[in-house]
């Protein structure tokens, strides 16, 4: 039996599969052979038609379908008999793609396959035009898993609601952290920024109230995620670059590497308070991803504290500190001179209900490459502390009008992405 189960809807089932004798291999492999198409969810195409606004020149400009090869070698094929069954949810209605649920053909299979991706090329297209919200929405909808919903009497709306967080710096190791840094950006600062926060709800595509048609029926999330960021300098300016981010919701995993290219990864997440946030409460986090050991941390919390926290809530920031660069997204370059990431800059709103101290901070890191915080840091926190938030994006108001969604540096971008292959994807 095969079941195929996404945010606790079954969304597919193929029952009662039986042997039904031999197939003809070379059948199955031509099955192989057609090219697919598809130009990706990633916003950095999308983002063209506000390039070509900016007054310098560019390479990036229109669509880029992405057309896939397969070269197949079925080693064993044996026809199969079996029934399916589909399971429609608010989001993932499959069932209409399908005349009815009788299999024309079915084949159980031993194959090795190798892909060929290349370019195609479609100038001056605006890829906005291109976006189906049906396509959209099955991406990055899915079915509800939170009661939680946000409280009516705030304004403005935020994205973010209710954001129980803790944040602690601590010394970076330089000759560790620079080899994951983008080209073109150097590290500015020998203390990096690692701040957790349960969001109680988000609601992710909804940026300050503003219902796109993307999120006319929008979806609170709930969701524990981790940032881990770093100080650095692009074109003499002093950002927050984050390195890496570990979440537990695939929601928010998504639109954070589509919409923000932020380098999101699924983890394991356990953040807890022992009473709830208070004076002397404990504070205890464990975070995991495929048996790895990536952070423990433990604290405690003292007194109010009034002074803002810059990079996370500190809206008068007088430097660019506070501001945060991403690379949108982080796509293998199949053709650099035609389609390569943008940087993105922005500043984080915030609206703060409460802040504390905290002591006693003990962290433990994973050096494992997939993950190497241990490698990357050196010590324990050397300060930390607890707010109580609510938070939204808005573009970097600093940032000069040459640096805005300018093109990652051609030179050196590819063998920088393949030396955060493990850091990005693993």
């Amino acid at each position: 039996q095969i079941n195929a189960t996404r945010r606790g809807l079954e969304l597919f089932q193929a029952r009662g599969l039986s042997d039904a004798g031999p197939a003809d291999p070379a059948a199955v492999q031509d099955l192989f052979s057609r090219p697919e198409v598809n130009y990706g969810t990633e916003w950095t195409a999308a983002m063209s038609s506000m390039i070509d606004m900016i007054p310098r020149g560019g390479a990036h400009s229109g669509l880029a379908y992405k057309m896939m090869t397969t070269q197949a070698v079925v080693t064993n094929a044996r026809e199969a008999k079996l029934d399916l069954a589909l399971a429609d949810g608010a989001v993932e209605n499959l069932t209409w793609m399908f005349a009815d649920l009788t299999p024309i053909q079915a084949v159980w299979l031993d194959v090795d396959l190798e892909v060929t991706t290349t370019m195609k090329p479609v100038p001056h297209l605006n890829p906005l035009n291109t976006m189906d919200e049906s396509m959209l929405r099955l991406r990055e909808g899915g079915e509800q898993q939170t009661s939680k919903r946000k409280e009516p009497w705030k304004f403005p709306k935020m994205s973010f609601d209710d954001g129980d967080a803790i944040w602690f710096r601590i010394k970076i190791n330089a000759d560790k952290v620079v080899p994951n840094l983008p080209p073109g950006l150097t590290l500015a600062g020998d203390e990096a920024l690692l701040w957790t926060v349960r969001w109680q709800p988000a609601d992710v595509v909804n940026a300050w109230g503003l219902h796109s048609s993307l999120s006319e029926d929008y979806l609170d999330i709930e969701n524990n995620e981790i940032w881990i960021v770093v100080p650095v300098e692009y074109k003499g300016v002093r950002y927050g670059y984050p390195i890496l981010l570990l979440v537990d919701e695939d929601i928010a995993l998504l639109i954070g590497l589509d919409i923000a290219g932020l380098p999101k990864k699924m983890a394991n997440i356990t953040y807890t308070f022992s009473p709830k946030p208070s004076r002397g409460s404990e504070v205890s986090l464990s975070i995991s991803r495929n048996g790895r050991n990536v952070l423990e941390f433990s604290g405690r919390l003292t007194g109010k504290t009034e002074e803002p926290v810059a990079g996370i809530n500190d809206m008068q920031c007088p430097t660019h500190d506070c501001d945060i660069l991403t690379v949108v997204s982080k796509q293998f370059p199949w053709d650099p001179d035609y389609n390569r990431p943008l940087y993105l800059e922005v500043k984080t709103a915030t609206r703060t209900f409460e802040q504390r101290g905290m002591e006693d901070l003990r962290a433990t890191l994973g050096t494992a490459p997939q993950e190497p915080l241990g490698q990357w840091f050196a010590g324990q926190p050397t300060a930390g502390g607890y707010i109580r938030m609510d938070l939204d994006t808005l573009p970097s108001p600093n940032t000069p009008m040459e640096n805005l969604l300018r093109e990652v540096d051609k030179e050196g971008y590819i063998a920088w992405w393949k030396t955060s292959f493990p850091l990005l994807y693993m």
